[in-house]
């Protein structure tokens, strides 16, 4: 009985994490379609040219 509680945490755990992983990708896919002038950018781009 504690295995089977054990592995359905570990499922619900895993699933949270995708859906994390896939709302991070969402924010990441946004930005690069619609993104806004950061302070960062221009160094992040001096440093790659």
């Amino acid at each position: 009985l504690n295995k089977k509680v054990q592995d359905i945490n570990n499922f619900q755990w895993r699933i949270k994490l995708e859906t994390a992983r896939e709302q991070d990708l969402c924010k990441i896919l946004r930005a690069i379609k619609n993104p806004k002038p950061t302070p960062a950018a221009p160094i992040i781009y001096n440093n790659n040219h």
